[in-house]
């Protein structure tokens, strides 16, 4: 359902979203789109 919604937010931007996945291995997401970055929000160190 989480992927789902992704794809609908993602697709309304004009963008694309993908999953493959390997059986006992794990899954891999990816997000392509033309999304511009916020440098008005202060960045966060991790």
């Amino acid at each position: 359902m989480g992927l789902a919604i992704a794809k609908r937010i993602v697709e309304a931007h004009r963008g694309g979203i993908t999953a493959s996945s390997v059986p006992g291995v794990g899954a891999t997401f990816t997000r392509k789109g033309l999304f511009k970055p916020n440098h008005n929000q202060n960045s966060i160190p991790g």
